[in-house]
């Protein structure tokens, strides 16, 4: 099939580097550890890892088998698992890798240091602590004796020591939240890196959260973590496109798609668009929202299919099949964002651009 077919993502790199960068400048240019989590939020981790390779001090992912993913690509930034790993075989893996893992508990200390003593080999750490998030890290009143075992391990190499913010937006809660981490970094050696900032840590409170590492994500991408930081001057780096399939006239009282939750009130020309669910189009559009054809906004009419969602032309009555189709983006004047279609499916940006499907072809531009 044509490629204009089917749903498309063009992702920026250039436009990528400028958000890293102006991420690091409002941070006071301390070093970046990329978030490259969930195939960089659903936009091709091994791609944006390249196009950040000589930038980034670190990338940090979740799972073993992202890590993997990335030096079997050749990246040889060191790569972080946010993730605890339980399962011993895992964690051989990850040493054997040079992987930087994180501990999470006393209880987690112990086996990470068994297992790096198993192999007769150094493992790589991160002590996270927890501030306020209630997921995983060490809890505060536990960490005097989780340190006790990291420091009394010769196995294990502490490289970092940090704790994530759950609600950046809060700047009153955040900076109190830094207080309370500030409060424990005399327990900890020189020469650990101290990394606590995501997006909008940095957005909100810049050098103050900064440390000696940030760890962005979504502004990497250029979408706003959240309302309060719209107006930062981030890129996103995503245009969604897709093709008009087919341009048809019915008649007053015709139902349209699943169920005809949509009928006609008038005799109008409907569009099939070549996206849906089954490509990460939230279905919860359904006769919500609206797609972008030859400049104008044309509104989602009846029930998002797997593979298709219909729009109504009366706006645009000179489209025609073939016609390309902008689902997230700007085009002639008319523009998506990735925050309106979330506030319409009740989600947030997070999840509109990490759902999209690997079926989705990903294609890479750079100035």
């Amino acid at each position: 099939m044509a490629l204009r077919s089917r749903p498309y993502a063009e992702i920026r790199l250039d436009a990528l580097r400028r958000n890293f960068r102006y991420l690091q400048k409002r941070a006071g240019g301390v070093p970046v550890a990329a978030v490259v989590k969930a195939n960089a939020y659903g936009l091709g981790a091994v791609p944006i890892a390249r196009a950040l390779q000589d930038l980034a001090a670190m990338f940090v992912v979740v799972e073993l088998e992202e890590g993997v993913a990335l030096q079997e690509a050749g990246i040889a930034t060191p790569i972080l698992l946010l993730g605890p790993l339980w399962e011993e075989e895992e964690i051989r893996e990850a040493i054997r890798r040079g992987l930087h893992l994180t501990l999470t508990s006393p209880e987690h200390i112990r086996l990470i240091a068994r297992v790096a003593q198993q192999m007769n080999q150094e493992a790589r750490v991160h002590l996270e602590v927890d501030t306020g998030m209630a997921r995983t890290g060490v809890d505060p009143r536990d960490l005097d004796q989780a340190i006790e075992y990291l420091r009394g391990s010769p196995q294990l190499r502490w490289y970092g020591f940090f704790t994530h913010f759950p609600n950046s937006s809060d700047l009153v809660y955040t900076r109190e939240q830094v207080r309370r981490f500030r409060a424990l970094l005399p327990r900890v050696p020189k020469g650990v890196r101290v990394h606590v900032a995501n997006t909008g840590g940095v957005l909100g409170l810049g050098q103050e959260a900064a440390f000696d590492m940030i760890r962005p994500g979504i502004g990497l991408y250029g979408f706003p973590p959240s309302s309060p930081y719209s107006a930062h001057p981030l890129e996103p780096i995503l245009t969604l496109k897709t093709a008009l399939i087919h341009v048809r006239d019915i008649s007053k009282g015709t139902g349209v798609s699943y169920n005809h939750t949509f009928v006609a009130p008038k005799d109008m020309r409907i569009g099939t668009v070549a996206i849906g669910y089954g490509d990460g189009f939230p279905r919860h559009l359904s006769n919500r929202g609206a797609v972008i054809i030859r400049g104008h906004r044309a509104p989602i009419v009846g029930t998002v299919c797997m593979d298709a969602l219909m729009v109504d032309l009366s706006g645009v009555p000179e489209a025609r099949p073939g016609d390309e189709v902008v689902v997230i983006g700007e085009s002639g004047g008319a523009r998506i964002t990735a925050e309106e279609i979330a506030d319409l499916a009740g989600t947030i940006n997070y999840e509109i651009i990490t759902r999209l499907a690997g079926r989705v072809r990903r294609i890479y531009k750079d100035a």
